[in-house]
């Protein structure tokens, strides 16, 4: 994994950015964040290499342009979601709900 551009922002901050509707250009690298309703938020252009998500909702929610390496999400709804030209390996998705997931690139 590389070292990340910028300091990741803490929970409360993803909160309250999420809370627009979009979150774009941050790192969230090597963050954890526990339950978290981020549902139809859009991801642009995040940073969220090593990322722990647990116990969170992200159902519907779209991610673009996002780096995912090692990326973990535990117990996490992403049902109806799009990763669009998204780069990741192993990313790790333990009980975690991918019911129409869509991936492209």
């Amino acid at each position: 994994m590389h070292e990340p551009t910028m300091p990741s922002v803490d929970t409360d901050t993803l909160a309250r950015l999420a809370q627009s509707g979009v979150v774009s250009q941050v790192s969230l690298a090597r963050g954890r964040y526990v339950g978290l309703d981020l549902s139809g938020v859009r991801f642009e252009a995040v940073d969220a290499d090593g990322a722990v998500f647990e116990d969170c909702s992200i159902a519907e929610s779209v991610w673009q342009e996002c780096r995912l390496d090692g990326a973990r999400f535990g117990r996490v709804d992403l049902s109806q979601s799009r990763f669009m030209t998204c780069s990741g390996t192993e990313l790790c998705f333990a009980e975690s709900n991918l019911a129409d997931t869509w991936w492209q690139d």
